[in-house]
């Protein structure tokens, strides 16, 4: 694919995907206002005044999100939880992530060497 190619898919899943690695490290960005209530949370998004509401799995994804973790470590702790295979986790994991992260909900805080 060229150069001209990639810039004309821009925002299709072929972009989104490619703007993530497991390298990455996400956060839920300062100032959330986060409950969890019944192993599901609820997220404030101060910003936007949006209310988001997770259920129990995506709520633990997004609680392994605590800065310091890359998607890489994430996706470990994934595939033992889980006990997935890996090549499906890392697909539902980078879509989830991609998802939040465009809609402002997480960020992203680094990307180790």
């Amino acid at each position: 694919m060229t150069a001209s190619d990639r810039n004309s898919v821009k925002g299709s899943t072929w972009m989104k995907h490619r703007t993530l690695t497991l390298r990455d490290v996400l956060a839920l960005p300062a100032g959330s206002l986060v409950r969890v209530i019944d192993e599901e949370m609820i997220l404030v998004d101060v910003r936007s005044r949006e209310v988001l509401h997770f259920d129990p799995v995506a709520t633990w994804f997004v609680r392994q999100l605590d800065g310091k973790r890359t998607l890489s470590a994430v996706l470990r702790r994934v595939v033992r939880r889980y006990k997935v295979d890996e090549a499906t986790a890392k697909a539902d994991l980078l879509e989830l992530m991609e998802d939040l992260l465009s809609q402002g909900v997480l960020e992203r805080v680094g990307a180790p060497p």
